[in-house]
């Protein structure tokens, strides 16, 4: 089954990571909500939980099977 774009970490996800985690380090987002909206991997989203967000992850119906086997298999790094 084909996934289209959602099963693809962009590369403006990993330069947003990046600033983010620049910007407000380790535990950063703490006590923050973040949403991620067309998140596909999840990729940006679980990064911002591990960054202490609490953080709510939206796609299309298909995708989310993708993104919730990858919150499942990266679940021990999140706070």
């Amino acid at each position: 089954r084909r996934v289209h774009g959602g099963g693809v970490v962009w590369d403006a996800g990993i330069v947003l990571v990046h600033y983010l985690h620049r910007r407000f380090g380790p535990a950063g987002l703490r006590g923050k909500r973040v949403i991620e909206i067309g998140a596909g991997t999840g990729f940006v989203g679980l990064c911002c939980a591990m960054l202490g967000a609490d953080v709510y992850i939206t796609d299309l119906g298909q995708i989310l099977d993708l993104t919730h086997r990858n919150a499942a298999r990266n679940a021990s790094l999140v706070a």
